[in-house]
């Protein structure tokens, strides 16, 4: 695609440089912090063996095997479209789905506080968008999650294939 549109070997070299060089930091960035937030988990031991995931190393004072663990985990799940692509656009489907519905949660709970007051809600927050609006966001944000979260069980094309059939529904 970059070749097509600078129709230059040579500067479709450079902006796939370019833009490799600015993906690496973004990739490190997010599997540092990932593998803190999996070795918080394991420190408070919700995980299967939280011990050896939790273990710091002494010497670099970095936790190592959960930062292995957030290296090795995606490799292997990439692994699996060598073997079969419907694999992989399973998990993809799953993890999507979970990410709207975790979003979803986050809002009800949001809602509920807000109208049992269960939360003791600031009168003045410096971001805060006040009782109503707070509560009409949280409404609109629902009805929008929701229905996104059934389109997103939906298969991309009319009549999928079974290489097409979003299998996350299953």
């Amino acid at each position: 695609m970059l070749d097509t549109a600078t129709a230059s070997r040579s500067w479709t070299t450079a902006v796939f440089t370019l833009l490799l060089l600015t993906l690496i930091p973004c990739c490190i960035n997010s599997n540092t912090s990932a593998s803190r937030q999996l070795w918080a988990f394991a420190e408070d031991g919700a995980l299967p063996n939280s011990a050896w995931i939790g273990n710091v190393d002494e010497h670099e004072r970095v936790p190592s095997n959960a930062l292995l663990l957030t290296l090795i985990a995606p490799i292997g799940l990439s692994l699996l479209n060598l073997g079969s692509p419907i694999a992989l656009n399973a998990i993809v489907s799953l993890v999507i789905i979970n990410l709207v519905v975790s979003y979803l949660l986050v809002a009800s709970t949001s809602l509920y506080s807000r109208c049992t007051r269960t939360t003791a809600w600031p009168d003045h927050m410096t971001y805060g968008l006040g009782y109503r609006t707070g509560i009409a966001v949280d409404i609109f944000t629902i009805g929008f999650l929701a229905t996104g979260s059934v389109i997103v069980m939906f298969p991309p094309v009319t009549h999928p294939t079974a290489a097409q059939m979003n299998w996350a529904v299953v």
